[in-house]
């Protein structure tokens, strides 16, 4: 057919169209009727692409679809963008709160470490003072340091009575 018409070449071809004598010559008139016709395509072209986007409907709570102007709602391309930006800085700040959690656990580990290997003599203490005791009472070092003493086996006043005695005794021993 013809080639494809320029923005000047419309341009042209507009005036010619108004102008008012009238005179239109038959390559002029091919023109303006290429014109018609690329525009009807590029209008078509154009609609095409807004329906790829879905930026020319919506739909309501029951599917319904309603046509809405071209350009008035974001995208589909922009919709997704801004969602994946967002999840990004969502990402971004799980793995923040990633890392200090984890920085957290290691100061948390390296105390505990420091805490069992002060702990460590008053254990090897404690198990040193349990082979000197009756079988039936235990000595224990807590989490807080605390040297404790009661039964080992069945809770009654007697055992009561004998944990408290061998803790005189060992008071005894330690002064």
């Amino acid at each position: 057919m013809t080639d494809r018409i320029t923005s000047d070449e419309l341009n042209r071809l507009e005036r010619i169209a108004k102008s008012p004598s009238g005179e239109v010559t038959p390559e002029d008139a091919l023109r303006l009727i290429a014109a018609a016709r690329e525009a009807e395509v590029l209008r078509a072209e154009n609609a095409r692409l807004h329906e790829r986007l879905e930026d020319n409907h919506v739909f309501d709570s029951e599917g319904q679809r309603f046509d809405v102007v071209p350009g008035t709602i974001p995208d589909g391309i922009a919709a997704r963008d801004e969602t994946i930006k967002i999840l990004d800085k969502n990402i971004d700040t799980l793995r923040a709160a990633r890392e200090k959690a984890n920085a957290e656990i290691a100061t948390l580990r390296a105390a505990l470490k420091d805490a069992e290997a002060a702990l460590e003599p008053w254990a090897k203490f404690a198990d040193a003072l349990n082979e000197q005791v009756p079988g039936d009472i235990a000595i224990g070092i807590f989490c807080d340091g605390a040297m404790r003493f009661g039964p080992s086996g069945a809770q009654d006043v007697n055992d009561l009575r004998r944990a408290r005695d061998a803790h005189e005794t060992i008071k005894g021993v330690m002064a």
